[in-house]
């Protein structure tokens, strides 16, 4: 499935769209997962003072099942639901659920492609950078509102091979800072696992400390992210 431009232009930058009744269905059909693997949260008090506050969760992504980790870890530690930054090729239900697809940058030239008239392709492009701008108002209104956003800043799954951070993409959470005027608090989380198909693997959860940066404090971020997070694969 490709980028569906229509879908970021019905989207209300001032709305929530994650449903708690499903979110809490949801959460309690995968409760099962603590049965099948050694699920092992470590360093939660971290996010205690934060349970009332919104701020960024950046995990290192391993596996699809990191979403899932992800959720139970927030429910178990301070009863509360994330909002996924997604890439917008996936299915537009998953919003309901906390997804919040985004226009990405290679995405946007794949629509550029599309079209052969250079003039055609120089407008579409300029529509969906504009809604890429509005997907980024969606966000900053969720942390505003003190929701939680998780984030995946390598951008795709990194199992079996060593983590890289993409400053650029943490660059878009600086420029939301500056626009609201205040420091945004980001939360590192190392996930790692045994084996995802043996009984009772062990998963572990460790989330890293929290911290706050400047708006020019970007390599700030980086180093603390590499400090908190285990990126090189053994």
């Amino acid at each position: 499935m490709g980028l569906d431009v229509n879908r970021f232009r019905k989207q209300q930058p001032g709305k929530i769209y994650r449903k708690g009744w499903l979110a809490d269905i949801s959460t309690k059909m995968l409760l099962s997962l603590n049965f099948y693997y050694d699920i092992k949260y470590y360093q939660t008090d971290y996010l205690t003072p934060l349970k009332t506050e919104g701020f960024v969760l950046l995990p290192k992504h391993s596996r699809p099942l990191d979403i899932t980790m992800e959720g139970l870890l927030l429910k178990k530690s301070i009863r509360r639901y994330g909002n996924y930054i997604m890439k917008g090729s996936l299915h537009p239900w998953l919003k309901f659920l906390g997804g919040v697809p985004i226009a990405r940058l290679k995405d946007l030239k794949k629509l550029g492609d599309e079209f052969s008239d250079k003039n055609t392709r120089k407008l579409a492009l300029q529509q969906a950078k504009q809604l890429r701008d509005s997907v980024r108002n969606k966000i900053a209104y969720l942390l505003d509102n003190d929701e939680i956003i998780v984030f995946h800043f390598e951008g795709t799954s990194s199992y079996g091979i060593d983590s890289k951070i993409v400053s650029s993409r943490l660059q878009t959470f600086l420029d939301i800072q500056k626009h609201l005027g205040r420091m945004l608090t980001f939360v590192p989380l190392d996930i790692s696992y045994g084996s995802m198909y043996c009984f009772r693997s062990k998963v572990q959860l460790k989330v890293g400390q929290p911290i706050q940066v400047p708006d020019n404090g970007l390599d700030q971020l980086v180093q603390h992210l590499a400090k908190e997070i285990r990126l090189v694969h053994k």
